[in-house]
């Protein structure tokens, strides 16, 4: 077995400070198609990667639910050995992703990663988190190498979403980082659908390091989107304890583009709850598909539809 550090990471890896989320990594050199990992993301975490964690409970801060799949998603790419200074491995979903358990502040996490198939330059792997023998999450991931830098697929539109409203909200103070806070302002809300919108800063922190030379939006980033939609929907709804809301939904540039489409999303709200901060977390998806990149200034909507309320 061979274990390699953090310092070949980085060397493997095009992203870079906040973006290396794993510690080091052991393969078996005659099995390249699995690897497992280890994590710790302390309270004063060295790359600044305590940028993803959030006080879930008055004592407790937890890594946000969808850093999992970003976790896993790098080490996938090392399961290709890393990338080259023009490749780039581009994520363009996500499947069957369950949270199990929370991944605390200050604990060793570890993990395992499988390459499933590999057909013309596209990629399917697996993976799951563990928190000593206890599994926290789980979920595969579809992906595919390219040397383009640019966005230069065809693209997909869609008719723009409902603007009814302009509402500014402040969701999260004190609770998880603006940075990785997806919400600007709610824009629509009905029973069953809502709207938001968010504008990717230029000078966000993650610009350095996703990728550098040419940044892009993360896509759990714009998976956590969602999360921060059904907080603002439940709020203005009035909703209070502890819910859980099932959603479809899209993510739309301004000029019709489909950024992304999920389906069977599941989100807990937690809304003055005693001894808990009020927050969300995405705790399943079936699936999210990425069809179209988002670079800074540029603005997104998340539409939220077909919202149920779960027992």
């Amino acid at each position: 077995m061979i274990t390699i550090g953090r310092k070949e990471i980085e060397n493997l890896l095009i992203h870079r400070h906040e973006n290396i989320l794993i510690d080091s990594v052991t393969y078996d050199p005659n099995d390249t198609n699995t690897n497992s990992l280890n994590l710790t993301i302390s309270s004063q975490d060295s790359l600044g990667r305590d940028v993803f964690s959030k006080q879930r409970e008055i004592n407790k801060r937890v890594i946000s639910c969808p850093v999992y799949m970003e976790v896993l998603a790098l080490a996938c790419i090392l399961l290709e050995g890393g990338l080259k200074d023009d490749e780039m491995i581009i994520f363009t979903g996500i499947a069957q992703f369950k949270k199990l358990g929370d991944f605390p502040q200050n604990t060793q996490i570890t993990g395992n990663c499988k390459k499933l198939s590999h057909k013309q330059g596209f990629f399917k792997y697996k993976g799951c988190l563990f928190n000593g023998s206890t599994c926290i999450g789980e979920g595969a991931m579809m992906a595919f190498l390219t040397q383009k830098s640019e966005d230069s697929g065809p693209k997909k539109t869609v008719d723009l979403p409902p603007i009814t409203m302009s509402q500014k909200m402040s969701l999260f103070e004190g609770i998880k980082s603006p940075t990785i806070t997806v919400f600007d302002e709610l824009v629509h809300i009905s029973n069953n659908d809502c709207v938001t919108k968010y504008t990717y800063p230029i000078n966000h922190p993650f610009v350095k390091g996703h990728f550098p030379g040419t940044p892009l939006m993360m896509g759990i980033m714009q998976w956590m989107g969602f999360e921060d939609a059904i907080f603002a929907f439940a709020s203005m709804n009035g909703k209070t304890g502890k819910c859980c809301f099932l959603l479809d939904g899209d993510i739309i540039k301004e000029d019709g583009t489909l950024v992304a489409d999920v389906s069977g999303v599941k989100v807990i709200t937690f809304i003055n709850i005693q001894g808990f901060k009020n927050h969300s977390e995405i705790i399943e998806t079936r699936k999210i598909t990425f069809r179209s990149m988002v670079t800074p200034n540029e603005t997104i909507y998340f539409h939220c539809k077909n919202i149920q309320e779960i027992i």
